[in-house]
């Protein structure tokens, strides 16, 4: 899901067994923003999916010369 919505979807999401991880994901020269209304979406869209125990809200990077970078958003304001 990769388009501006008022809708808490992520650009990607992925279950496995007891856990949902939402990631808003960026495709970048040097570094990644990202806004803090799509961070507060991603917890927003777990917080639907509470009957997962395991929830992460994930902001992903991928850097043309370095690769993917990862790092998980412990609360909406991070």
């Amino acid at each position: 899901m990769s388009a501006p919505s008022r809708e808490p979807l992520p650009d990607v999401f992925a279950v496995k067994g007891d856990a949902i991880l939402a990631f808003e994901v960026k495709s970048q020269e040097r570094y990644a923003y990202y806004k803090r209304h799509q961070v507060e979406k991603l917890h927003e869209f777990l917080e639907i999916h509470r009957i997962y125990p395991t929830r992460m809200a994930v902001l992903a990077a991928k850097f043309k010369d370095k690769g993917w970078a990862f790092a998980v958003a412990e609360k909406p304001g991070d």
